[in-house]
């Protein structure tokens, strides 16, 4: 197994008190795979992303624990000696907001030499490598792009600049966080095409991050669904997406447009209700108060998040195990 996450709790320090991001997650990553993680804001999707490379700071941490397994290694335990050896080089991450990732004051060459010159500091034709990668990307090999800075670019090219930065040293697992966030339905498209066109001829595994189904269908093989930090559904894609069993990711499925609702002008089906306080969480199903199915069970404790199918697991009192 490349990534294996175990048990996985991550809470943060708010006025408040502990703000339960991520409560008692478990999911693994195969080699060459491609594992989508969908869900709302706020769901814990991007603090799981940032949890694996260790991105967030130690002071705003009230809870850590669990494991995260890569190949091996425990993730949380490494010294920053030997998890600088991992970041960037093994796993990878393209953030949400490129315009916001990217330095405005560094060229886009530059920044994607200083990823290769962190790691292979021995490399000794760093511009013929920074060219190879961007027209890998489809940025072209013309020294002019590698001079620009990041304003000077669209934001379908900006995007690719931190495709290249994020494959630089050829990773083994790319984590591809909202990597369409407010990008056109036609560039959404290329830079979904281009992710999937570089996992397979570096056969490299993918976590994408999405809160589209529509995005996430595309690459994964595999989809996760979180709801307030914990998981509701996992399984196949294809299984997932023509069979939904948590009424949340059925939910989900039926909030997004579809051309042949909007053509004849039928409303979006709405979620109501809203997230349960991740500070104080409901000693419940934390779906209970927004579920269609709700049962008076769903109002006395947490489901289990247990296999109910061959490869098909879900935390619902409604969905019967065999």
């Amino acid at each position: 197994m490349l990534l294996d996450v175990q048990n996985l709790r991550i809470h943060f320090k708010v006025p408040q008190g502990a703000l339960q991001a991520v409560d008692d997650l478990s999911f693994q990553v195969k080699e060459g795979r491609c594992l989508g993680i969908v869900g709302e804001s706020g769901c814990g999707k991007s603090a799981t992303a940032q949890c694996i490379l260790r991105l967030i700071p130690s002071n705003v941490l009230s809870v850590l624990s669990g494991k995260i397994l890569w190949q091996g290694k425990d993730i949380l335990t490494l010294n920053d000696t030997d998890l600088r050896r991992v970041r960037g080089s093994q796993i990878a991450m393209i953030f949400q907001e490129p315009m916001t990732s990217l330095n405005p004051v560094i060229s886009v060459g530059e920044q994607v030499a200083e990823a290769i010159r962190v790691h292979f500091p021995e490399e000794k034709n760093l511009e013929g490598r920074v060219k190879e990668i961007f027209s890998r990307v489809g940025l072209g090999e013309d020294s002019k792009r590698l001079k620009q800075y990041p304003h000077e670019l669209s934001g379908g090219m900006r995007q690719r600049v931190l495709i290249a930065i994020a494959l630089a040293c050829r990773p083994k697992l790319l984590i591809a966080d909202e990597p369409t966030t407010a990008l056109d339905a036609s560039l959404q498209s290329q830079v979904l095409d281009l992710i999937q066109s570089l996992q397979r001829e570096l056969g490299m595994s993918v976590i994408l991050i999405s809160h589209d189904f529509g995005v996430v269908s595309k690459l994964a093989d595999e989809i996760l669904v979180l709801y307030a930090g914990k998981p509701a559904e996992r399984g196949p894609t294809k299984e997932l997406l023509k069979r939904p069993l948590h009424p949340y990711t059925k939910a989900l499925l039926e909030s997004a447009p579809r051309l042949s609702e909007t053509h004849h002008r039928k409303p979006l089906r709405m979620i109501e209700g809203t997230l349960p306080d991740l500070v104080q969480p409901p000693c419940e199903c934390r779906f209970a108060s927004r579920c269609p199915v709700v049962m008076p069970e769903c109002h006395q404790k947490e489901p289990e998040f247990q296999e109910v199918e061959p490869g098909r697991w879900v935390s619902c009192f409604a969905v019967k195990t065999p």
